[in-house]
């Protein structure tokens, strides 16, 4: 929050390459109530109303652009919460929003993403499913979104035709090789160890040819033998004291 009270004000001066875009950040709040319900305990089929936090960081995500070509100006986000506080159902609208209705902002007619994939990556794909299963729940209780998308169970995807974009799961058993994804959203990164790095990496890293790719990091904290969510954080800590 200080970081940002403090780029708004830097943003006033013409050399700062970053400016925050009201009308963007404030649909992708609104998408979440006006396409979204939820679809489990006590508020299930009740749109999803983001909690005045989640508020600030899907405004946050989405509403900062770079001003030279308006891509976004965040490449990674380290979502990190105590357990039950909305997790999953949150990263799971994070992937309808970015995978089917993210404008490209190379494209003049302000089209979605063409292609944009999603991957949901875990240390195990009973993790991954997790979200997943969200996912395709959030899906069913849409009927704006059901329409304009195809669930093929078997192949734990779900596609947007019109974009030829698409969610899918992957587990740290498989090669991440050869991904190029618009959107990442690594489960429980606490869980990962060092073992874990080389997938860890090439998930980080394998969307750089996109123009704005993002990477959300959701995870409940870890502990000292949590190599790579110690990592993370550390690094996240450092972002915002401008030690990196």
């Amino acid at each position: 929050c200080e970081r940002h009270k403090r780029d708004m004000e830097r943003a006033e001066s013409k050399e700062f390459p970053f400016y925050f875009d009201w009308a963007v950040a404030e649909g992708a709040i609104e998408f979440f109530p006006s396409m979204l319900k939820h679809s489990t305990g006590e508020l299930l089929g009740q749109p999803f109303h983001l909690e005045p936090w989640q508020m600030f960081g899907v405004g946050s995500i989405y509403g900062w652009k770079r001003v030279d070509d308006g891509g976004r100006r965040f490449k990674r986000v380290l979502w990190m919460m105590g357990r039950k506080n909305g997790k999953t159902t949150l990263g799971a609208g994070i992937c309808l929003l970015t995978t089917g209705f993210d404008p490209n902002p190379l494209c003049p007619q302000r089209l979605p993403e063409s292609r944009a994939h999603c991957i949901i990556a875990a240390t195990k794909i009973d993790q991954a499913h997790v979200m997943f299963d969200e996912i395709v729940r959030m899906r069913a209780q849409s009927e704006f979104i059901n329409d304009r998308t195809k669930f093929l169970k078997s192949q734990n995807r779900i596609e947007f035709p019109a974009s030829d974009s698409d969610i899918k799961i992957i587990d740290s058993t498989r090669s991440a090789d050869g991904y190029n994804p618009h959107l990442v959203c690594l489960d429980e990164v606490h869980a990962y160890t060092k073992t874990h790095e080389e997938f860890y990496s090439t998930m980080m890293t394998g969307g750089g040819a996109r123009v704005q790719p993002l990477v959300c990091t959701f995870t409940t904290a870890g502990d000292d033998t949590s190599f790579i969510w110690l990592e993370e954080y550390k690094f996240a800590k450092g972002v915002l004291s401008g030690d990196f």
